[in-house]
């Protein structure tokens, strides 16, 4: 929608999009590639095991780069996106994969 909404549902009707240029899937979709440095990840990681936490919630996730990393560690976790086009990039294994 040209004013910055999203479409809801039959409940919710349009609502704001969290963010709006990563409302647009192709743009979502390029995301990574024009970040490619995610070496703050492996920091991230470091300090959730420092901590001794077994699960994390990660609230703004983008495109689930640190949710895939941390299963490998034994670390659960639980992943929430606004965005709607980066979410549903994510639940397609389309973004992060390696």
């Amino acid at each position: 929608m040209p004013d910055g909404r999203v479409e809801g549902n039959a409940h919710t009707g349009p609502r704001p999009a969290a963010d709006v240029l990563f409302g647009a899937e192709l743009l979502a979709s390029l995301y990574d590639v024009l970040d490619p440095d995610r070496s703050d990840l492996e920091v991230c990681a470091k300090l959730i095991e420092e901590f001794g936490a077994t699960s994390v919630l990660d609230i703004g996730c983008g495109t689930g780069c640190l949710v895939t990393l941390l299963p490998s560690r034994g670390i659960s976790v639980i992943a929430l996106e606004p965005a709607l086009a980066t979410s549903s990039l994510r639940a397609a294994g389309r973004l992060c994969s390696d």
